[in-house]
C-alpha cells in the first residue's frame, strides 16, 4: 500500500489494504523523527485523508499540524504497526489493546 501527498507517505509491509479497518499506526515526521502513534477503528484510508485535511486547513486540534507549527520541514511517514482484529474477525477486547499498547 502506498499513499503520498504533499507532506504524507503511507508504507505497509504487511498484506493491507486502504480499506482495512481496525489498525494501529505510527507517523514519523522525517524531519525531525518525532513521532504520533494513532489508532482507527475506520479505514485507514479514510483516516490518513482527515490527516490530510486537517493539515491543509490548518486544524488547530490535530497532532500533526500542532507539530508542523514547530517543525516547518515536516513530512510524515505513516508505518501499520498493529491490527486491532483478530485473524478471525472478532475484535480484541479494550482491555487486551491497552494491554498491547504500551508495546508499540
Amino acid at each position: 500500500m502506498f499513499l503520498s501527498s504533499r507532506n504524507i507517505v503511507v508504507t505497509s509491509k504487511d498484506f493491507l489494504k486502504c480499506e482495512s479497518c481496525g489498525l494501529v499506526y505510527l507517523a514519523v515526521c522525517e524531519e525531525c523523527q518525532s513521532f504520533y502513534i494513532g489508532k482507527t477503528e475506520g479505514k485507514l484510508k479514510r483516516r490518513i485523508y482527515e490527516h490530510c485535511y486537517d493539515l491543509q486547513n490548518k486544524k488547530e486540534t490535530n497532532a500533526l499540524f500542532k507539530h508542523s507549527l514547530e517543525c516547518t520541514r515536516a513530512r510524515f511517514t505513516f508505518f501499520v504497526i498493529g491490527v486491532k482484529k483478530e485473524a478471525r474477525g472478532g475484535t480484541m477486547g479494550k482491555k487486551k489493546v491497552e494491554h498491547t499498547e504500551p508495546q508499540w
